[in-house]
């Protein structure tokens, strides 16, 4: 009897545990679904139906579909579509079988056309749609807001969360107006949520990612942040986004750094964010001595006397610093903060998006959170060759840039904490730019593809793209490179003894062309990886260069990873 009872418990779990795992994982399915011109997509878990729209390559006339990963299958069935309307090079059952990035001829209404299908693997997927239907008015203004409704479907095809869309509405500054479509959006949910890797955040950012080449190098500061402060670490997560049914391609979602708990619960004073003088006059700001300005971010309203006396003890923790006086300041996450910037030459640091926070139960200014790191880690050329220098040093010396952390930079006491910080996690951050890296280009190596074909990144002449490579994956490398030479740098700069991974070419040969009036002046074969400075060539000498193809300048400094052709710089 016992026996029985026991087997019988054990078949109940076991079926509870199936049912849980049907219930869970669902029973997707992709469906053709009329639509006006093309055929659009639904995406079909049980009773849930996601619409995907295609994307008609204008200059190709191909048409695209980019489908979420995680769903087991390879086929789409014929849905509401009758037999007449759609087929399949001719011929059409009730589901068609499609191959990867593989073009086929279809027929819809009677019209042809070539289509080809992306499934896009490793990250989170998220559906979302607006009331209107359309992000018309939500792009035409930062501030405009909508509500709508919300779908989060995982890397391995599970429901991660289906609900309400409280909020939807512009996010950023430069990346608000890069673009026109692939904007950067805010969004509030209705409950606390687990997204990617991600979990319990109701508030999240959605960055286009415009200005990161590489896709990876801003993922990659907030994780090296979280490596040294997880207190005020701002998690992030791929994802792919879908606005009312249209793909927009490879997003990186992240807490919002004015909402994280810490600054919005009781023990919190204030957060206030050093800004330009433009954009801190558009919230509460003040104004010191130096000329600096800030923004108050939390508390949200508050009073004048409240705004009176922050302005106050932050114009003396300004007075304390350049007087060489540290006691009004954590130290450690002054310290922190400043490596981080200086470790990914970030040209916004102390400029703008720069925190400082002060709690109640003590009387310390402390640093972060990190944010806001697009410019960083070779990205932003257009502030010198410096920056673009992995060896070199930018210290915190350029226009509205608080001078806080050059005055501390100098500081040998401040400077020993940074080695001790850099000391103590320099196996954690040697991995990260190592394994890290490798581990990021992987996840959303399919993601980027669907991206450069719907975004066309690869012919955007003037897109940043921190190292001026054509190839992608060069782009990445650059990002290798240049973290792990910066890291060396940091090694050396501080103190610390530590042989970190060295970067290397891959022994290929690459030819290098000078150019001019269709002219060649030079033509070099460099080993992969290596370097090359015009003023070592008579031929070359006394005049800047650039990419032909990117419309950027040459820098002594970019390692040579593929063929390319240089002219005169005539800007």
């Amino acid at each position: 009897m016992k026996r029985r009872i026991c087997l019988a418990a054990i078949l109940s779990v076991i079926l509870v545990a199936v049912i849980g795992v049907i219930v869970f994982t669902g029973d997707h399915k992709y469906e053709f679904a009329d639509s006006d011109k093309y055929p659009n997509i639904l995406i079909i878990d049980h009773e849930i139906k996601t619409t995907v729209k295609p994307w008609e390559d204008p200059e190709t006339g191909i048409v695209h579909y980019f489908l979420p990963g995680g769903i087991d299958s390879d086929r789409v069935y014929r849905g509401d579509v009758s037999k007449k309307d759609l087929h399949l090079e001719g011929l059409f059952n009730d589901s068609i079988k499609f191959k990867q990035e593989t073009e086929c001829d279809l027929t819809y209404k009677g019209k042809e056309f070539k289509a080809c299908f992306y499934v896009i693997p490793n990250i989170s997927s998220v559906f979302i749609d607006t009331k209107s239907k359309s992000m018309e008015k939500i792009n035409e203004d930062k501030e405009n807001t909508e509500t709508g409704k919300i779908l989060s479907i995982s890397k391995d095809g599970k429901i991660e969360y289906m609900g309400k869309l409280e909020e939807i509405k512009g996010h950023g500054n430069a990346t608000w107006t890069a673009s026109d479509e692939k904007k950067p959006y805010a969004i509030k949910l209705k409950d606390t949520v687990d997204i990617g890797d991600i979990t319990n955040v109701k508030d999240l950012l959605l960055l286009g990612l415009y200005y990161d080449g590489d896709k990876i190098h801003t993922k990659l500061a907030l994780d090296l942040a979280e490596i040294l402060d997880s207190k005020t670490a701002i998690r992030s997560t791929y994802i792919n986004l879908y606005l009312n049914g249209e793909f927009m391609g490879l997003y990186l979602a992240t807490e919002a750094p004015k909402k994280l708990e810490l600054f919005n619960s009781k023990d919190s004073e204030f957060l206030i964010e050093k800004d330009l003088y433009a954009r801190a006059m558009e919230e509460v700001h003040f104004g010191i001595d130096s000329g600096d300005y800030f923004s108050i971010c939390r508390p949200k309203n508050p009073s004048e006397e409240f705004l009176k006396e922050t302005q106050k003890f932050v114009q003396k923790v300004d007075d304390n610093i350049r007087e060489g006086n540290t006691d009004l300041i954590d130290v450690e996450s002054f310290a922190v903060q400043c490596f981080i910037q200086v470790m990914s030459q970030n040209n916004d640091a102390m400029r703008t998006s720069t925190f400082f926070y002060k709690m109640k139960d003590d009387n310390l200014l402390y640093a972060g959170p990190a944010w806001d790191f697009d410019g960083g880690f070779g990205e932003a050329y257009n502030w010198g060759e410096t920056m673009i220098d992995p060896q070199g040093g930018v210290f915190f010396t350029d226009y509205a840039q608080l001078e806080w952390f050059k005055i501390l930079s100098e500081d040998d006491y401040f400077k020993g904490v940074i080695s001790d910080i850099l000391y103590d996690h320099i196996d954690e951050i040697d991995k990260l730019f190592s394994e890290g890296i490798d581990n990021y280009e992987e996840m959303i190596k399919d993601a980027y593809k669907a991206e450069d074909t719907r975004w066309k990144w690869s012919q955007i002449k003037e897109f940043t793209k921190g190292g001026h490579y054509k190839d992608w994956t060069n782009i990445v490398r650059f990002l290798r490179y240049y973290s792990q030479s910066r890291l060396e740098y940091m090694c050396s700069k501080y103190g610390v003894d530590y042989p970190t991974t060295h970067f290397e070419g891959n022994g290929e040969m690459h030819t290098v062309t000078f150019k001019e009036n269709d002219e060649t002046v030079l033509e070099l074969t460099v080993k992969d990886g290596e370097m090359i400075n015009p003023e070592d060539y008579p031929e070359l000498r006394g005049k800047k260069w650039m990419f032909d193809y990117f419309e950027e300048v040459f820098y002594k400094n970019v390692p040579i990873f593929e063929d390319c052709e240089l002219v005169p710089y005539n800007y």
